[in-house]
C-alpha cells in the first residue's frame, strides 16, 4: 500500500527561470528510475521503470498507454531543473472525486543523482490535454523535513508516495513531475540536524496509515 500524505489541490503558477546555460548534468544519463501512479479508490498502481534520456518510453495500465519522458536542464549558477512527464490516453483517475497517488522511486528505484545536490523546490502539474489545470504547492519546502541534506532521488521517498486529492473523474490524463536542484559542494553537504526528528515523524506515521490499510 502507498503511504498518504495529502494535499489540497489549488491552481497555482509558478516562477520559470529563463536563460539556460550549458552546465554539467546532475543526473546520469542512460540511468533507470521508477515512476508510481495510482487511483486511491481506482487502484491500478503502477511502478513505471524509465531510462533517463529524453526519450519516450510506454507503459499499458488499465486499457491506457502511459508515455513517460524527461529532460534535464541547466540554468546557470549551480542550478538545474529536472522534469519527469506522465501522459495517458485515457483518465489516469476515473473514480469521481478519488484521489492520485503519484512518486518517483517509491520503489526505492529514484533518480541517479552523479553529485550532491539540495532540492529547492518540486512541484507536482496536473494536466488535461496539455493544459496545466492544478498545479501544487512547493512540496520541497512544505515537507522540507525530507528534503533537507543532500536529496536522494526519490520523491518523496522509499515506500512514500504524494497523495493529492480531489483529481477523479476530472479527466486529468497528463502529470509533470518538476524539480529544482542546486550543486552542493561535496564539503559542505548540510547535516539534516533537527529537522531529522520531523522527518522520522512523517514517515511513521505513513508507515502506520499503510498497516490499518
Amino acid at each position: 500500500m502507498e503511504s498518504i500524505m495529502k494535499k489540497s489541490l489549488y491552481a497555482a503558477g509558478f516562477l520559470v527561470l529563463a536563460g539556460a546555460a550549458q552546465a554539467a548534468p546532475v543526473v546520469a544519463a542512460g540511468s533507470d528510475y521508477s515512476v508510481y501512479v495510482a487511483g486511491q479508490l481506482s487502484g491500478n498502481g503502477l511502478h513505471m521503470t524509465n531510462t533517463f534520456d529524453g526519450m519516450t518510453e510506454t507503459f499499458t495500465r488499465a486499457g491506457e498507454t502511459l508515455s513517460v519522458n524527461d529532460t534535464e536542464t541547466g540554468l546557470g549558477s549551480g542550478l538545474h531543473r529536472i522534469t519527469v512527464n506522465v501522459d495517458a490516453t485515457g483518465d489516469l483517475f476515473p473514480v469521481p472525486f478519488e484521489a492520485g497517488n503519484t512518486g518517483i522511486g517509491i520503489d526505492g528505484n529514484g533518480l541517479d543523482l552523479l553529485g550532491n545536490v539540495f532540492l529547492e523546490d518540486a512541484f507536482i502539474h496536473f494536466y488535461i490535454n496539455g493544459a496545466d489545470v492544478f498545479t501544487t504547492e512547493d512540496l520541497a519546502d512544505t515537507y522540507r523535513a525530507l528534503f533537507s541534506g543532500a536529496w536522494d532521488g526519490k520523491f518523496a521517498g522509499a515506500d512514500l508516495a504524494f497523495t493529492v486529492d480531489n483529481l477523479g473523474g476530472a479527466g486529468i490524463n497528463g502529470i509533470g513531475l518538476e524539480f529544482l536542484v542546486s550543486d552542493i559542494p561535496d564539503a559542505t553537504v548540510p547535516e539534516p540536524g533537527s529537522l531529522a526528528l520531523a522527518g522520522a515523524a512523517l514517515l511513521a506515521m505513513a508507515a502506520a496509515r499503510r498497516r490499518r490499510s
